[in-house]
């Protein structure tokens, strides 16, 4: 069991574990967007997700 995993942090706001938003665990390197563009416009993909 992972005491208090399961809860976001947002200090005391949300009394008894209530979810305050959304979270996802993601592994470092791993892919959380993909894109599909042309190669010609890839810095155009680039600076339009920065």
């Amino acid at each position: 069991s992972c005491a208090g995993a399961d809860r976001l942090q947002t200090g005391m706001r949300g009394a008894f574990g209530k979810p305050q938003g959304t979270v996802a665990r993601v592994h470092i390197g791993q892919p959380i967007m993909s894109v599909r563009s042309s190669d010609r416009f890839k810095a155009q993909v680039i600076e339009a997700l920065r």
